[in-house]
């Protein structure tokens, strides 16, 4: 997946990079490393089909969906009920 493509997804989430690092389970450092236009970004198989499966579904409100159970329930739950909104 493209950088820039990574960066208008989060954007399109409406979520800063600690959020989407959060419910990843990924540093905030690995978000800006995906971000950057630098050669040789790895990202984990399992990160980047949830990347691909979120880009047709981004939009704010699932973003501040995402941003509540954060709050609410942690990392981990945020997770679980995104990957239930976008498979």
């Amino acid at each position: 997946m493209k950088s820039t493509t990574i960066k208008t997804l989060r954007t399109k989430l409406d979520l800063n990079p600690h959020a989407f690092a959060a419910v990843l389970g990924v540093a905030v450092s690995t978000v800006y490393r995906w971000e950057s236009d630098k050669v040789g970004y790895k990202i984990d198989p399992l990160q980047n089909r949830i990347l691909v499966a979120l880009v047709p579904k981004a939009s704010a409100s699932l973003g501040d969906k995402i941003r509540k159970n954060l709050v609410e329930h942690g990392p981990l739950v945020a997770l679980s009920k995104m990957l239930e909104d976008i498979l």
